[in-house]
């Protein structure tokens, strides 16, 4: 069985296989336990407007990573070992199919991450999208802004009590409002509905 591995030109494919192979397996184990604590992954940004600034978080791929390397030696590996004993065919030949199995499985690797990515979610609710939004005051609003109530909205779906000044007559409980300004504090300049 070992002679499969290192035998002749087999040790070109055995040895990346079996460490390939073993690093992934270790990596994943790691990740999955919560035990990666090595950062041990080299970043290449590939900025799409040519400038290496990395202000476009969304454009960068991370093209060179541990397990990437993992993936592709062990791909290589075993896609190499696979055309050299299986269909018996030459070193050259082998090289080529040890190539394809390389970038097969970083190409599997990188979408099973981009599907893994797909499933997150951002749970901050974005006060931006509170404009023109109507609810009720929760706390009386004092007039001509001077001081601060509380108002009960609804914003991307979830109902929030949120600081509340009115430039004009105080506010009482229980009455409608609508929201017209974001301040930069997160309160909410609102007047009466209607």
């Amino acid at each position: 069985m070992l002679d499969m591995f290192i035998s002749g030109q087999a040790a070109w494919f055995g040895v990346p296989a079996v460490a390939g192979t073993l690093i992934f397996i270790l990596k994943l184990v790691l990740m999955f336990v919560g035990g990666e604590t090595m950062d041990l992954d080299t970043d290449i940004d590939s900025p799409s407007d040519g400038a290496l600034d990395g202000s476009e978080s969304t454009g960068a791929f991370k093209a060179l990573s541990l397990q990437s390397i993992a993936a592709f030696c062990m791909g290589f590996g075993w896609g190499g070992l696979g055309v050299y004993h299986g269909l018996n065919a030459g070193i050259m030949m082998s090289i080529v199919g040890a190539i394809g199995g390389g970038v097969l499985m970083v190409w599997v690797l990188a979408m099973l991450l981009r599907g893994l990515l797909a499933l997150q979610s951002d749970g901050t609710v974005s006060m931006r999208s509170a404009m023109g939004v109507e609810g009720d005051v929760y706390v009386t609003v004092p007039g001509a802004g001077a001081g601060r109530g509380q108002v009960r909205i609804v914003v991307s779906g979830r109902q929030r009590i949120v600081n509340a000044i009115t430039e004009g007559e105080g506010l009482p409980t229980s009455s409608r409002v609508r929201v017209v300004k974001v301040n930069s504090d997160n309160t909410v300049l609102v007047v009466p509905a209607g």
